[in-house]
């Protein structure tokens, strides 16, 4: 007998090719900060404004990544 857990699966599609940086940085800081429904309003509150400064530091940390990599390809390009 085997027996394990499987852990909540969600599919995000697009149909103008890859995601953006928004929506990867979205389903990132999803996965770092979860936000309970039962929690009380106030902590509820403070743990989503948290997760909206987690997502845009990735964010910017993600386009800044996509930057440099575009950049040393030209680079490497010339």
């Amino acid at each position: 007998m085997i027996n394990g857990a499987v852990g909540n699966a969600g599919v995000v599609i697009t149909s103008n090719g890859a995601h953006s940086t928004e929506v990867m940085a979205d389903l990132c800081t999803k996965r770092i900060v979860s936000v309970s429904m039962s929690a009380h309003p106030v902590i509820r509150q403070q743990a989503e404004a948290f997760q909206d400064n987690i997502k845009m530091v990735i964010k910017h940390y993600m386009d800044e990544a996509l930057k440099m990599d575009r950049a040393s390809r030209l680079t490497e390009e010339n």
